[in-house]
């Protein structure tokens, strides 16, 4: 009973906060700020209130420079986030493919890299995942 009492509280909690979490939708811009002036602002509460995401993966964007995956979540939260192995921990099922719904916290900043001929170039994300857990999809490449 143990064992699933403690998972069902830790998803019950994570989906309250991201009830009560005011959207920071990617195009902070519009008000002359982009996600990292968003992060500066936050200043030392920017770890004790991490932001919550959650919807299914659209697209991944492998960051062969820097590490990691950038997603594109769609709804209830659309965005784009940074997944950095080492400091993003995944949950559940760990299968960040497409046709899963993904849901956790980030915050905000960090930059995903892509070659591009000559250089690498920074591909724009809204965050870095801290915590994710995703769903089992029937015919999913991780039964």
């Amino acid at each position: 009973m143990k064992q699933l009492l403690v998972p069902l509280l830790f998803w019950a909690l994570l989906f309250s906060a991201m009830a009560v979490t005011p959207y920071h939708p990617a195009s902070l811009g519009e008000a002359g700020e982009d996600a990292n002036n968003f992060a500066e602002g936050l200043g030392d509460m920017g770890a004790a209130f991490p932001l919550a995401f959650g919807g299914r993966i659209l697209f991944e964007t492998p960051c062969t420079c820097s590490g990691g995956l950038r997603l594109e979540v769609g709804s209830p939260r659309p965005m784009d986030l940074w997944y950095q192995p080492g400091v993003s921990v995944l949950f559940s099922f760990y299968n960040l493919l497409p046709p899963d719904y993904v849901l956790g916290t980030y915050t905000p900043g960090g930059a995903c890299t892509v070659w591009v001929g000559p250089v690498c170039v920074p591909v724009p994300t809204l965050g870095t995942i801290t915590i994710a857990g995703t769903s089992l999809t029937p015919l999913s490449p991780s039964i």
